[in-house]
């Protein structure tokens, strides 16, 4: 019998164990501050990211496309750059 480590789960191989998937499930999720804290960087960046885009075509003329390939560009490297910084299971 050889133990394994399964995230918070101890799994043997050679006999059969029953475990509780909703266990499992409720291990993957983050806690309540974690989750606050996340989505008010979020709102921040994906605001300020729209702003600025907003800024651009309005003041600086730039064409719609451009605008908005720069608004994908920054939503999409902040979940990068939340990946980076370890919040994998935030960045969702």
């Amino acid at each position: 019998m050889i133990p394994l480590w399964n995230g918070s789960l101890w799994l043997s191989l050679g006999r059969k164990q029953r475990y509780n998937p909703f266990e499992m499930l409720l291990g993957l999720v983050p806690s309540y501050p974690q989750v606050l804290y996340v989505s008010l960087v979020s709102a921040i960046v994906i605001l300020g990211s729209g702003s600025l885009a907003g800024a651009l075509k309005r003041y600086a003329g730039w064409k719609t496309g451009y605008t908005r390939k720069t608004l994908h560009f920054l939503i999409f490297f902040s979940a990068v750059g939340l990946h980076i910084l370890g919040w994998e299971r935030m960045a969702l």
